[in-house]
C-alpha cells in the first residue's frame, strides 16, 4: 500500500510540475517550449516510466515503449546506435525475470565490453540512484555536466528528452552525481519511450 501511495506521489507530482500548479518548485525546466497538451502527456508518461523503473517492473514499462522502434539503453549519454542494446516491446515486459548476459556497450576509460544481466545493468546504468525524488527535472535541456558528450538530440531526432538529475553530495559531489535520461518519439497520436540514457562523472 505504501508503495502504490508513493508511486501516485511521484506521478501527481511530475504532472503537477508540467501544467505549472506547482511553479516555485526547483526543476521542471524546458529548453524548448512545447505545447500544454505535450508537456502534460510527457510528464505523466514519464513519471510513470521513472515509477517502473524504480520498482524494476519491465512489464509496466513495456506499455511505454515505441511498438516499431523498440528501447535502446545507452549506458552514456553518447549515444551510439552500433553497439547500443535495443529491446523490443515484448523482450522489455521479459527484462527483469531475464538471467541472460547482453553486450550493452564498452566502458567508458578501459573500452571493455560491459557484459551484465539487465538486473546488474539495471542497477549501475539506470536506476543508481533515486530518480523518482529528483527535485531537477529538464526538458530538451542538454546541459554538459561532465566530459561525455551529450548527442541525445542528434541520435533522436524530433524528440522530447526528459533529464531527471541528482546532484553530487559532500567532498566527492563533482563526481557522484547522476543523470536518467528518457526519450521520447511520437507515433500517430502517442508518445512513445525510445531510450533511456545514463550520464555520471566518467574519467
Amino acid at each position: 500500500m505504501g508503495g502504490s501511495r508513493r508511486y501516485r506521489g511521484v506521478v501527481a507530482a511530475v504532472v503537477l510540475l508540467a501544467v505549472g500548479v506547482l511553479p516555485r518548485l526547483p526543476g521542471w525546466a524546458a529548453a524548448d517550449p512545447l505545447p500544454a497538451d505535450t508537456r502534460r502527456t510527457i510528464a505523466r508518461r514519464a513519471g510513470e516510466a521513472v515509477a517502473a523503473l524504480r520498482a524494476r517492473d519491465t512489464a509496466r514499462l513495456s506499455r511505454f515503449v515505441h511498438p516499431d522502434k523498440g528501447l535502446r539503453f545507452s549506458p552514456y549519454v553518447f549515444v551510439q546506435p552500433d553497439s547500443d542494446r535495443v529491446f523490443t516491446r515484448a523482450q522489455v515486459a521479459r527484462l527483469a525475470r531475464d538471467p541472460g548476459r547482453y553486450h550493452w556497450g564498452a566502458y567508458d576509460g578501459s573500452g571493455e565490453p560491459i557484459r551484465l544481466t539487465f538486473a546488474e545493468y539495471h542497477k549501475r546504468f539506470v536506476y543508481d540512484k533515486h530518480y523518482a525524488r529528483a527535485r531537477e527535472i529538464n526538458v530538451n535541456t542538454f546541459k554538459r555536466r561532465g566530459n561525455t558528450t551529450n548527442n541525445l538530440r542528434s541520435a533522436y531526432p524530433k524528440s522530447v528528452a526528459v533529464e531527471y538529475h541528482v546532484p553530487g553530495v559532500g567532498e566527492q559531489r563533482d563526481h557522484n552525481w547522476g543523470s536518467l535520461w528518457l526519450v521520447w518519439q511520437k507515433k500517430g497520436a502517442a508518445w512513445y519511450l525510445v531510450g533511456i540514457a545514463h550520464d555520471a562523472w566518467t574519467i
